[in-house]
């Protein structure tokens, strides 16, 4: 009966030793974000305690899929930033363990609940290339970390790919491209398809006298119209001449027809078949010619090229005519002009 006393007494022992180490381990504090994105590195910072000053490891419960895994011992009292990355969207409550030894471990501390939501992906960089003979825009972007799919925006509808490229067909005045991740969509890549507008341009036939005023149609860079005299040094920038004396009454005339030196422009043009300006949306890819006799009111399609084929580099324009007046005994054409800056592109869009 003694014995059996003994051994219950140090039984006993045991399990109040064993039962005071579990509980002495703690950890004091878990603190990190309440919010990221997939993707992201998040950063979580842990501190434990141990009064035997016990060295440290600790194990984490992230909240998702992961498995426990344990750390390398720390110094107790040591806060150790352990990072996570998560995967899937939704919130997620964190927990932290800390363990001295084999099997001396904490209680669970915690949680720290943190929103994960979609990561938002990056603008694309979108290229543009002028297909079809000028009646499609092929839009190509290279691939944006974590976009699922692609969103083209045009004047008229929205479409979802998950390609690299699109084909857009039909005249619009603004293309918006957009890397889309979930809800989560990126700005937009924005492609300006409107023509350059240059309004109330005065051009006068080559029979006026006065040198001073402009009888050619050229282009600057930006794409706004200009009005040139026919000095030498302007002939190599022409692409139009209002010409009356070679045109009755009066009418435009490719530039490089003149057998200027400094010009070989293969430039044409052709009657819309309508009077409204804005209603005017695409080019014809055919029917051009080089010199034309033009009417009030008309509206007119231009093709500016170097080549007898169509190229991307070529432009395409068009022209409203305004008025067209008598002036000492010469013609003066008042004109709206609209140019498209993407190169072999015949979209003629002002709104």
């Amino acid at each position: 009966m003694k014995a059996y006393r003994v051994l219950t007494v140090a039984a006993l022992m045991v399990l109040v030793v064993t039962g005071c180490r579990s509980k002495s381990v703690t950890v004091a504090s878990l603190t990190g974000p309440t919010s990221g994105d997939t993707g992201d590195t998040l950063d979580f910072n842990v501190a434990g305690e141990d009064p035997d000053g016990r060295d440290l490891s600790y194990g984490m419960d992230w909240g998702d899929t992961s498995s426990l895994a344990w750390t390398a011992p720390y110094p107790s009292g040591t806060q150790v930033t352990l990072q996570h990355v998560y995967r899937d969207t939704g919130f997620f409550h964190v927990r932290a363990k800390a363990r001295a030894g084999a099997a001396d471990e904490s209680e669970w501390f915690g949680p720290v609940r943190v929103h994960i939501r979609e990561e938002w992906p990056e603008k694309p960089a979108v290229a543009l290339e002028a297909i079809n003979t000028g009646a499609a825009l092929r839009l190509c972007w290279t691939a944006v970390v974590n976009a699922k799919s692609y969103e083209v925006k045009t004047d008229d509808s929205t479409y979802t790919t998950t390609s690299l490229s699109f084909d857009v067909t039909t005249p619009t005045a603004i293309i918006e491209v957009r890397a889309v991740n979930g809800n989560n969509k990126s700005d937009p890549a924005t492609i300006e398809c409107r023509v350059v507008q240059t309004a109330s341009l005065m051009l006068y036939g080559i029979s006026d006298p006065d040198p001073n005023h402009p009888s050619g149609l050229a282009f600057a860079v930006d794409g706004s119209a200009i009005a040139l005299s026919l000095a030498d040094d302007n002939k190599a920038w022409l692409d139009f001449v209002c010409d009356d004396q070679n045109v009755s009454p009066v009418g435009f005339v490719n530039a490089g027809d003149y057998g200027w030196p400094q010009n070989s422009e293969i430039n044409t043009l052709m009657d819309a078949g309508t009077t409204d300006y804005d209603a005017f949306v695409e080019a014809a890819a055919s029917g051009y010619v080089p010199q034309l006799v033009i009417s009030a009111n008309a509206v007119y399609a231009i093709w500016l090229s170097n080549s007898v084929t169509w190229t991307t580099s070529d432009h395409f324009c068009k022209a409203k005519i305004i008025a067209i007046e008598d002036v000492g005994g010469a013609k003066k054409v008042t004109c709206n002009v609209g140019y498209q800056l993407i190169g072999g592109l015949r979209w003629l869009m002002t709104d």
